[in-house]
């Protein structure tokens, strides 16, 4: 009886770790930013280092680091300062092939989509 009890949790355990190594945001995340100003196209470089998130965010209005970023499961959160020294403060989903990010600039609760970039 140990034996299959000892068993089981080892499988459940080698699928969890399985399962964590499989959540990987490294890498370049294509999306567009819908505002009633008009489209915005944004790329996201993810570098996921454990727990850690860093990386850049690309606008038409220019580059943007990521820090105080965290991954936790298929959860992100991450702030980006801007060159005026503003801080946007950023909650994410992880969802495979697919990632969401949601923040509030400019007054407004904004949301977008990306997709790996190909």
């Amino acid at each position: 009886m140990k034996k299959k009890s000892w068993l089981t949790g080892l499988l459940v355990l080698s699928v969890a770790a399985g399962m964590a190594a499989a959540i990987d945001l490294t890498g370049k995340w294509v999306g567009t930013l819908e505002m009633s100003g008009g489209s915005y196209p944004l790329t996201y470089n993810f570098k996921v280092d454990g727990e850690k998130l860093t990386g850049t965010v690309e606008s038409p209005d220019g580059t943007a680091d990521i820090d105080s970023g965290v991954v936790k499961n298929n959860n992100l959160k991450f702030n980006l300062t801007l060159s005026n020294g503003e801080t946007i403060h950023n909650t994410g989903k992880y969802y495979g092939d697919s990632t969401t990010i949601d923040f509030e600039a400019m007054g407004q609760k904004l949301h977008v989509k990306l997709l790996p970039a190909k």
